[in-house]
């Protein structure tokens, strides 16, 4: 009797940690989809898509392969009439051959406006349980948790780009693979660089960096730490062979095809101008952001830049800091603040730029640099630097190191540090 009592309290207690885990992952994912459901209806997956250009090039990307596949029998990566007559590697398109084909069928089922809406819904559940599951691992809050994955999910530019101009699908996926990548890591780190954790962190970047080849420089830059950690504790091997080792397996075929589209076809992605026009307004840093989900979208778009909330972490973080500083408590989110102004820089491109009325005097010297680097750039890249010499647009301008890369980066093959891609 004694034994027949413990084996139903031990499935009694087996059943209970099983629902409490099914519960502790219903409640934050149903308050998810009610936010998703809210901020990105459902009701017009079958008839509309944001009208965007990215949009057009994923219809146009779409079509294309099934024809391509279903009519021509043909390789879908190669069209002869784009960009006649030489033709275009379609496979150098941002949204590439991975995306398109997790697209095609849902395309086939549903239209290509489902298979767009879907794949959007994917990607940002995907970026909301690595931001849920990261933060509980951190902070074992489970509400806390379920805030900051809306918060990254929802509360961004990204978001507010694709729903409203179809833009920025790769960069999107992107940006849902990091917090995986970074939770996997550190539970691998927890368990002493167990191998299924190393896998899944590798396996997860490699798929990232199917969608988006730029995943290898972000998604880098969090291998690079943990295998700073692994190094110290003599796990660097197992780190390398089953983190990115397992990256380089998933992402490579795929990253094949990228870089000989690229180098086949050896367009320029944009010039300098149009890279100083991709850069942040940081006028606009302290501005409410008119495409919050909390509002009622303007029915024009705005160019006014996207800052992820508006006003309210600005202002709250600079509070922050203020009365950190004034009580001399030592800052524990140090590498949070650096990872931050890093950010900014990319964000900033190749100038500081404010679209208010300040003139920066610069010191002789630093302007004697810039002339030697605009006259260098001019004689190799006459096709970058378009003047014989430095500008006087620029001269109001803070430039920062990225204005140098195109000086440096090898003649038709900007590799576009500063902004998006186009083919």
């Amino acid at each position: 009797m004694t034994g027949l009592f413990q084996t139903f309290s031990d499935k009694f207690s087996s059943a209970h940690r099983s629902s409490a885990r099914v519960g502790t992952w219903l409640a934050p994912l149903g308050v998810w989809f009610l936010w998703l459901q809210h901020a990105w209806p459902s009701t017009g997956f079958f008839r509309s898509v944001p009208a965007g250009e990215d949009t057009l090039e994923i219809m146009w990307a779409l079509a294309w392969y099934r024809r391509a596949l279903l009519e021509l029998h043909v390789s879908p990566l190669f069209h002869p009439l784009a960009f006649a007559p030489q033709g275009w590697h379609v496979a150098k398109q941002p949204h590439g051959p991975f995306l398109i084909g997790l697209m095609l069928p849902w395309a086939w089922l549903g239209g290509d406006a489902f298979a767009f809406h879907m794949l959007a819904w994917l990607t940002f559940s995907l970026a909301f349980v690595g931001a849920f599951c990261l933060a509980r691992l951190f902070t074992r809050d489970r509400w806390l948790a379920t805030a900051v994955g809306v918060t990254y999910a929802a509360f961004n530019g990204t978001f507010a780009a694709m729903h409203i101009y179809g833009d920025y699908l790769n960069v999107a996926w992107g940006t849902a693979a990091l917090p995986l990548m970074g939770f996997a890591l550190e539970k691998a780190r927890r368990s002493g660089w167990a191998p299924r954790w190393l896998i899944r962190a590798g396996g997860v970047w490699g798929l990232g960096i199917a969608g988006n080849p730029y995943l290898i420089f972000l998604g880098g830059g969090i291998a690079l730490i943990y295998a700073w950690r692994a190094w110290r504790q003599r796990r660097l091997g197992r780190f390398l062979f089953y983190g990115p080792g397992i990256a380089l397996l998933i992402s490579g075929p795929w990253l094949g095809l990228f870089l000989s589209a690229f180098l086949q076809d050896r367009m320029l992605g944009q010039t300098l101008e149009t890279a100083l026009g991709n850069g942040y307004r940081w006028a606009y840093v302290l501005a409410w952001n008119p495409y919050h989900p909390w509002l009622r979208w303007p029915s024009a778009p705005s160019h006014q830049p996207i800052l992820t909330l508006g006003m309210i972490p600005a202002g709250t973080s600079l509070l922050g800091l203020l009365v950190a500083a004034g009580r001399r408590r030592r800052l524990h989110s140090r590498p949070l603040l650096r990872a931050a102004l890093f950010a900014a820089l990319l964000a900033t491109g190749i100038a500081v730029q404010w679209d208010v009325p300040i003139r920066i005097p610069w010191p002789s010297g630093l302007a004697a640099f810039y002339e030697a680097i605009w006259r260098i750039g001019h004689a190799r890249k006459p096709e970058l630097f378009l003047e014989s010499t430095f500008p006087g647009s620029y001269d109001h301008l803070a430039l920062t190191p990225f204005f140098c890369c195109g000086r440096w980066c090898p003649s038709g093959r900007w590799l576009e540090p500063c902004g998006g891609s186009s083919p």
